[in-house]
């Protein structure tokens, strides 16, 4: 549920921040490095720097979080929802492709979570 993803980022940043605070004062994200920016209490070079570096490891982050999860959905398409076994693979392909009303099978299946 959305209560329980909340939590749980809540959570993870707050142990990032607690984590990595005494190396980087907990720049985690470039929300916070800008505030850092404009309070005066880091150059303009610096907080680029930062901000650069933050959105090279979001963008490799997200490189394999796509990688991880890019063939889920390959095994939905053409089958029908008695040849998935899975329950959780059913769900993820009832999600992720559009049933076909006349003969029950999975179609034009997207990217999985898309």
């Amino acid at each position: 549920s959305v209560v329980v993803i909340s939590i749980g980022l809540v959570f993870v940043i707050s142990a990032l921040a607690y984590g990595i605070g005494l190396v980087s004062g907990g720049h985690i994200t470039p929300a916070v490095t800008f505030s850092f920016l404009i309070r005066g209490e880091m150059s303009l070079a610096s907080a680029i720097m930062y901000m650069l570096a933050q959105f090279f490891g979001a963008f490799i982050g997200a490189l394999f979080l796509y990688a991880s999860v890019v063939g889920l959905t390959t095994g939905c398409e053409g089958n029908s929802v008695d040849t998935i076994d899975d329950g959780a693979n059913e769900r993820l392909c009832a999600s992720s492709c559009t049933l076909d009303a006349d003969s029950g099978l999975f179609m034009d299946c997207g990217p999985p979570f898309g």
